[in-house]
């Protein structure tokens, strides 16, 4: 198992309700990850990149031989922060498959400024940007219906379809037992 070394002393530490033992006790093998460097375990390449969220959150990059894996959680671009996407689009690029937080459509994005969560089309923009081939939207709001889900995926794809009308990037609601083939 691989994690940040600052959230698990953070998580242990009581401020996060994660582990019942200190992670020294554990058994397994913690590496910490160096947001200004790569890291390579045996033939996967791991990348991580600081993103913006109250309380930090980190995008992970899985590289194994041609594939790319992103996954980005708990990360909010806005008005403040626009000299961040640049630094996204450059970590999401030329990817397989992103998976995305997609809290909210756009309204609600603006409703919820500082709450840490993106929207469906943010996500979107910066895909399309970075050569994405599937944006898997996830990171739903607990309270909502399957069906608000399937909206979301057509406010997606009408999106995608309006902007970038030549764009072949697939657009995916994540769900229990997804699988990707390649």
């Amino acid at each position: 198992m691989v994690l940040v070394k600052a959230e698990v002393q953070r998580a242990c530490s009581g401020s996060l309700p994660r582990f019942d033992m200190d992670y020294k006790q554990s058994t397994k093998k913690y590496v910490y990850l160096d947001p200004a460097k790569g890291h390579n375990f045996g033939a996967y390449r791991i990348r991580i990149l600081k993103q913006n969220h109250p309380g930090d959150s980190f995008a992970l990059r899985f590289e194994a031989g041609s594939k790319v894996f992103v996954y980005s959680s708990d990360v909010e671009f806005n008005e403040k922060n626009y000299d961040q996407l640049h630094g996204a689009v450059e970590f999401y690029r030329d990817a397989d498959v992103v998976t995305f937080d997609s809290q909210y459509t756009l309204y609600e994005a603006f409703n919820k400024i500082d709450w840490g969560h993106s929207s469906i089309q943010i996500g979107i923009d910066l895909a399309h940007e970075a050569g994405v081939k599937r944006v898997v939207l996830f990171h739903y709001d607990p309270t909502i219906s399957d069906e608000k889900i399937t909206e979301m995926v057509q406010i997606g794809n009408s999106y995608r379809d309006k902007l970038f009308p030549e764009s072949t990037m697939e657009i995916i609601p994540a769900h229990e037992g997804l699988v990707i083939e390649p």
